[in-house]
Order: structure tokens, then C-alpha cells, then sequence
């Protein structure tokens, strides 16, 4: 009786499955597809006691909570502006020495997001930037590099779609250069990508990543597409690629672009947690932050 319930629960799930993507499989455009809030979120489940929502929803969510003895942040992408900003605040005020960041469904965003979810991990006096190159024939060199910061000092912007921010906030709600910072990784994209190659990066504290898979290492701004004809969703084109930077004198000038940031800890959530109702990668998290090896 105890292995029969599992089965005839999977079994009643796959044919309610079955029956919401019926008109999927037909050619048509689900009518749930376009309702808001529904997405595909790759938590077995979020972080316990998230007390504080904030006021954004679906993509646009931060959560966070002390409940534990460490704090939990949960974000599906990195939006950087408005209610989101203001809730990315109050998630990085008063930070204790211990933070699990769950992005384990992470849609990208924007650096102001980035910077914001990573300068409360960095001392004060750190540097780190990214310049943002438009594609280069032949490769790039240090001059060629340092012809597009003259461009881009002198005239202001106008420099091939070249760009170049720091991911440094001098006046962050808190900050905790020496945290220990557990980051969930599960579906992650774009800002998500820089967030988690910035705190990998750091130079004090401690960051690991968990999860099953790298990110996808899309490490440059993208240009949607509209959809055409019966497409559900347009597709979109990456034109530019990134350099991270330590500081100004950083003589770096490796490319990022397909190659993700990879786990740490490889996780995958276990059947045996399932049944029991137990997330796998937050256990792991949260016994690394605890004071695991």
C-alpha cells in the first residue's frame, strides 16, 4: 500500500499533463500559455519560511527570510528596476554571514540587477567591471581593446555597441565581503549567468554553486525577434560578448560566451527526497552553510 501510492499519483499527473498540452501537440497555442504567472520553475520546492515576498510576481519576484539561521533569497531573474529594485534592497539589508541565493529558475535581467545581488558580497575597495565587445575580426588585442575605451571616453557611447560598467555599488543596504554565499543554480541565463560568474569571482568569502548543470554562458545583451506566423515565442540574437574584469589594469581578454559557470557541487534532486518531501540542493546548501566542508 505504501509503494502503490506514489504510482497512482504520478499516474493521475501524467494524464492531467497529458490533457493541458493536448492542443500543443496539435499545432495550437495553449489557452494557458499567455495566463500570467504560469511558467516552468525548476525548485523541487523554495526556500522555507520566506516571510518577506516583496511586491513583485512571476519573473519578477524577490523573496527572503532570517527564519533559518541563515538568510534565504529566492529571485527567477535579475530586473533590476522599480518594485524589483526595492525588494533586491530590502532582501540585502542587514545580511548575516550566511546567505543562500535560490535562482535555480533564472531568466536574466540587467547589470543594475547583477550589481545589485552581488556588490553586498564584495569589499568596499574591489573593482571588478566587464567591458562588452561587439563581434571583432581578427581577435582582439590589448590595442584593439584600448582603441574601444578611447572611443567610448571620447564620443560618449557611439563605439560599435561597445560598453563598459562596473559591477561594484559604493553604497550597498549592507555589506558582507566575508559571507559565506550558497548559490542555487538550475535554468540560468544571461543576468543570471553574470551573477553567478561575479560571485564565483569574488576574492574574499566563500561562494558555491550547486546544482546539475552549467549555466548556458549567454554572457551578452540580446535583441528580441517578433514572433512570425504560428510561432509561440519570437527567438532572439546575441550581438556582443563579455570580458570580466578584476579592475582598470586587468590585462584579461578571454571571451565568455558558451562556456557556463559550472556547480561546484554537482546536485540532482534525489526520488528518496521526493517522497519524503525533502528539496536535495537546499539540504546540500544549507549544510555547506552551516559549517560543512
Amino acid at each position: 500500500a505504501e509503494r502503490a501510492a506514489p504510482s497512482i499519483s504520478m499516474v493521475s499527473t501524467s494524464a492531467a499533463v497529458h490533457r493541458r498540452s493536448a492542443s500543443l501537440r496539435q499545432g495550437q497555442t495553449p489557452l494557458w500559455w499567455r495566463q500570467a504567472g504560469v511558467q516552468c520553475d525548476f525548485r523541487f520546492r523554495e526556500p522555507v519560511g520566506l516571510a518577506n515576498r516583496g511586491g513583485g510576481r512571476g519573473t519578477d519576484r524577490v523573496a527572503w527570510s532570517d527564519i533559518t539561521t541563515y538568510r534565504s533569497i529566492i529571485i527567477d531573474g535579475v530586473l533590476g528596476v522599480g518594485q524589483w529594485r526595492e525588494d533586491a534592497r530590502g532582501a540585502t539589508a542587514n545580511l548575516p554571514e550566511q546567505v543562500l541565493i535560490d535562482q535555480r529558475t533564472g531568466v536574466g535581467g540587467t547589470f543594475d540587477g547583477i550589481v545589485a545581488l552581488t556588490a553586498p558580497f564584495l569589499p568596499a575597495n574591489a573593482t571588478p567591471g566587464v567591458q562588452v565587445f561587439p563581434q571583432v575580426s581578427p581577435a582582439l588585442t590589448s590595442t584593439t581593446q584600448a582603441q574601444f575605451v578611447r572611443c567610448e571616453r571620447d564620443l560618449g557611447g557611439e563605439c560599435g555597441n561597445f560598453f563598459q560598467l562596473s559591477l561594484q555599488d559604493p553604497n550597498p543596504p549592507s555589506r558582507v565581503p566575508n559571507a559565506r554565499v550558497a548559490v542555487l543554480n538550475g535554468r540560468d541565463v544571461s543576468g543570471n549567468d553574470y551573477l553567478s560568474r561575479t560571485l564565483r569571482d569574488r576574492t574574499t568569502g566563500q561562494t558555491r554553486i550547486f546544482g546539475a548543470v552549467p549555466t548556458y554562458g549567454a554572457f551578452g545583451p540580446v535583441l528580441r525577434f517578433p514572433r512570425i506566423l504560428d510561432e509561440i515565442l519570437g527567438g532572439s540574437m546575441q550581438l556582443q560578448d563579455t570580458i570580466f574584469r578584476s579592475g582598470s589594469s586587468d590585462p584579461n581578454l578571454d571571451f565568455t560566451t558558451g562556456i557556463g559557470i559550472p556547480p561546484d557541487e554537482v546536485v540532482y534532486q534525489r526520488q528518496s527526497d521526493a517522497l519524503a518531501g525533502r528539496d536535495t540542493l537546499i539540504n546540500a546548501a544549507a549544510s555547506w552553510l552551516t559549517g560543512g566542508n
